[in-house]
């Protein structure tokens, strides 16, 4: 191949894998936007976390503001008894996602967002109206994934900004 050849394989390359991202993140949103009650929009965030960003394992939280606590709510592929709650107050990251931002694991050199006996990889708020309603934590990626890439990313984005027909 020659080094034009090599230069213009790249860029198809990177442009399929741009059309590739926009394309599951139009999937994702319409998925969540179309859930007809709570509990299709509970197994429309389980598809997106999924198959579409790669975990098998995760739950959401009611969150309480006055109280700085965040309340098992729903799960799949986890032992929801060991997660009953979420405490901001010991856990001081969790006021971020309180205030509405995602937080990623391996962001600012954070390889721990909160202390579990099982590896977490973003916490995610799910807004109703701009204000947040719960909090999304997806755990264990699977085997094959190292980190959430921008794709995943913004597919959470998607699952706090739609995803508050769950709860």
């Amino acid at each position: 191949m020659t080094n034009d050849n090599t230069q213009e394989y790249a860029e198809g390359k990177n442009l399929a894998r741009h059309l590739t991202g926009r394309a599951k993140l139009s999937v994702a949103r319409a998925r969540l936007q179309n859930a007809i009650d709570r509990e299709d929009a509970l197994e429309a965030i389980r598809e997106v976390v999924a198959d579409l960003i790669g975990s098998e394992e995760l739950a959401i939280f009611k969150a309480d503001k006055q109280k700085a606590a965040m309340w098992f709510y729903w799960s799949s592929g986890i032992d929801a008894e060991k997660y009953p709650y979420l405490d901001a107050i010991r856990e001081p990251l969790l006021e971020e996602v309180l205030a509405g931002k995602s937080l990623f694991r391996g962001d600012h050199g954070r390889d721990k967002l909160v202390s579990s006996p099982d590896p977490i990889s973003a916490i995610v708020p799910i807004k109703i109206d701009h204000a947040v309603a719960g909090v999304l934590v997806i755990f264990r990626l699977l085997p094959q994934k190292d980190r959430l890439a921008a794709e995943d990313r913004k597919m959470c984005e998607a699952i706090s900004a739609y995803g508050g027909q769950a709860l």
